[in-house]
């Protein structure tokens, strides 16, 4: 009786470190995603702003995609004109990417 009390209270400790291990690894991933996310809009950014500066084009190109370890990302440019907010009517440039 003793024996089958241990063994099923260690299979209950076990089941919830494994749970919460995988848990982690879970979140760990979508930080990882996030942080290519965000790099890849960085560099779409800059990217664009290189094309205006060269071409004086300030029209974004099409919706291009990344794949990154097996995952795909979207990246788009969007140029919204100027805006009320903005200094001197510069143009606000927003940067999307989806995953």
């Amino acid at each position: 009786m003793m024996v089958l009390v241990i063994v099923l209270t260690m299979s209950v400790v076990a089941i919830g470190i494994m749970s919460f291990n995988v848990s982690q690894v879970t979140s760990s991933q979508s930080v990882v995603d996030s942080i290519k996310a965000e790099q890849l809009a960085i560099g779409a950014f800059y990217q664009y702003h290189q094309q205006v500066t060269e071409t004086g084009n300030p029209t974004p190109g099409a919706p291009t995609q990344e794949i990154l370890d097996g995952k795909a990302y979207t990246i788009t440019v969007s140029n919204l004109g100027p805006s009320v907010v903005t200094p001197n009517s510069t143009s606000q440039i927003e940067v999307q990417v989806n995953f």
